[in-house]
């Protein structure tokens, strides 16, 4: 069984190719020791969390991947480029 202070320290998370569905979890935005967080190629929608943008603006989540392209009819997810998400697909 995992302790939360596992899952806590966790700082790679790829769950890209999932088909995860609905709104991203603001929980994640809990994972403070986070560098990466591949969310791309699922089925969610929304708005990104501020909980997660937060982890952007301090500098520790480098890597911020999800379906926001503005030009993609697929890409459900509001994440503005570079303010929050590092890449959108």
């Amino acid at each position: 069984m995992l302790t939360l202070s596992i899952v806590y320290s966790l700082n790679l998370e790829d769950l890209r190719a999932n088909d995860f569905t609905g709104k991203i979890p603001s929980e994640l935005g809990k994972l403070t020791k986070l560098t990466s967080l591949q969310l791309h190629a699922n089925e969610l929608e929304g708005d990104m969390p501020s909980e997660i943008c937060s982890l952007r603006t301090d500098e520790d989540l480098l890597d911020l991947t999800a379906d926001c392209d503005l030009d993609d009819p697929f890409s459900k997810v509001n994440c503005e480029i570079d303010a929050c998400c590092s890449e959108c697909y």
